[in-house]
């Protein structure tokens, strides 16, 4: 399934790449921000929109306690987007919509902190495959030729979702699987978006 997707986002990027390459100049880019490391390539076909393809990509470490168990997780983000930007005033404000292709996830291994139920967990969450973005932005407008900055804010929505969870307990341990399995999915409920805060350098030819 995820070799699909993925094999579809390349053809939407192919095809998109070539049809606005007839409309009018490009420009390229770069950003960091709450997706990490990120380039891009822009072709503006008219004054009030422009077409972006970009991919992001950071890793990430960090501790959490979720109901006696302390989790190291460890985060791989790796996405592609194919955005629009669309200019109500043909100025520097724009408004974003699009989609992103994710091939992120998020490894994990958990130690009860607990003396009285002793036991590991460890599993993987996943992002979903396709997110819908929107959001709103400064810059990488239709403008001279040169260098130039850009600010984006929005948001990817979607849910993460728990792919595998596995828990091991010594003789004795209350601890139980199905609880903490539930527990963990019950946290992801509540990550319904993933939020998008970034900057960057343009260059326009």
């Amino acid at each position: 399934m995820k070799f699909r997707l993925s094999a579809l986002g390349a053809i939407l990027f192919i095809s998109s790449v070539a049809q606005a390459a007839d409309n009018g100049p490009y420009g390229v880019y770069g950003s960091l921000g709450t997706e990490g490391a990120g380039v891009g390539i822009q072709f503006m076909g008219r004054p009030s929109g422009n077409l972006r393809a970009e991919i992001n990509s950071f890793n990430y470490n960090k501790d959490k306690t979720v109901d006696d168990i302390n989790y190291r997780v460890d985060l791989k983000h790796i996405s592609q987007s194919l955005l629009y930007d669309y200019r109500p005033y043909q100025g520097a404000f724009r408004l974003t919509t699009g989609v992103g292709i994710n091939q992120s996830k998020l490894d994990f291994n958990g130690v009860s902190t607990n003396p009285l139920t002793p036991g590991s967990a460890r599993g993987r969450i996943e992002l979903p495959p396709v997110m819908p973005y929107f959001g709103i932005g400064l810059g990488l407008g239709k403008s001279n030729s040169g260098i130039g900055f850009y600010a984006d804010l929005g948001a990817y929505v979607g849910s993460p979702k728990l792919k595998s969870f596995s828990l091991t307990k010594p003789t004795g341990s209350t601890l139980d699987e199905d609880t903490e399995r539930r527990n963990l999915e019950d946290e992801l409920k509540s990550l319904k978006v993933y939020p998008v805060g970034k900057v960057g350098i343009s260059y326009q030819f």
